[in-house]
């Protein structure tokens, strides 16, 4: 299960919002593809107020000048034994 706090995020992924800004809609097709990877994978929304660690660090976060690369991650389809 994915936790996510932020209700635009959550509606744009499962397509109940459309989105607005050109700069995102790769990111949401990236993460779609990505959660398409992951046989099973669920989406769950946090109100933030239940989340308030989480919305700390995304206040941090969101002050960031300078954000890094991201690293890069590839997803097999290997069964682990």
């Amino acid at each position: 299960m994915i936790k996510i706090d932020s209700e635009l995020v959550y509606k744009q992924l499962h397509g109940e919002y459309r989105i607005k800004t050109k700069h995102i809609l790769p990111l949401v097709i990236r993460a779609r593809n990505l959660l398409n990877l992951l046989p099973g994978a669920t989406i769950a929304l946090i109100p933030r107020e239940n989340n308030k660690c989480a919305d700390r660090l995304a206040q941090k976060a969101s002050k960031i000048k300078k954000i890094p690369k991201p690293a890069k991650i590839k997803f097999t389809q290997e069964k682990i034994s």
